[in-house]
Formats: structure tokens, C-alpha cells, sequence
């Protein structure tokens, strides 16, 4: 579940159904929440990459 959240970026409802889905249909949202907070992967904005530069105007 930690692996999907990192690649798929997914809001951590979207990502219980894909869980409820594909892994456990038993899992619960609070179940869920806990563990991506075990694994620090509880926060989207951190898992997100950092785009390098501005990306508003061309420099030259």
C-alpha cells in the first residue's frame, strides 16, 4: 500500500478503494491512514517531486 501511494501519488480515499479492490476488501480508511503514517508516506505534498527552476518564464 506504502509502494502505491509513492507511485501512484493517489489522495489517500481513492487509494482505499484501490486497496479494497486489489489488496483487502476488509481494510479500513483509519486502518489504511495508520499505516501510511508508520511509513511516512501519510503527507502527499511530501511524497510529490520537486520541480528544479522556474517554471514561468525562459531564462536566456
Amino acid at each position: 500500500m506504502v509502494e502505491l501511494r509513492k507511485t501512484l501519488l493517489l489522495p489517500l480515499d481513492d487509494l482505499l478503494a484501490v486497496t479494497k479492490e486489489l489488496i483487502n476488501e476488509a481494510v479500513s480508511r483509519s486502518g489504511l491512514d495508520r499505516c501510511l503514517r508508520r511509513h511516512e508516506a501519510s503527507n502527499l505534498k511530501t511524497l510529490k517531486p520537486v520541480e528544479e527552476g522556474n517554471q514561468k518564464g525562459v531564462q536566456g
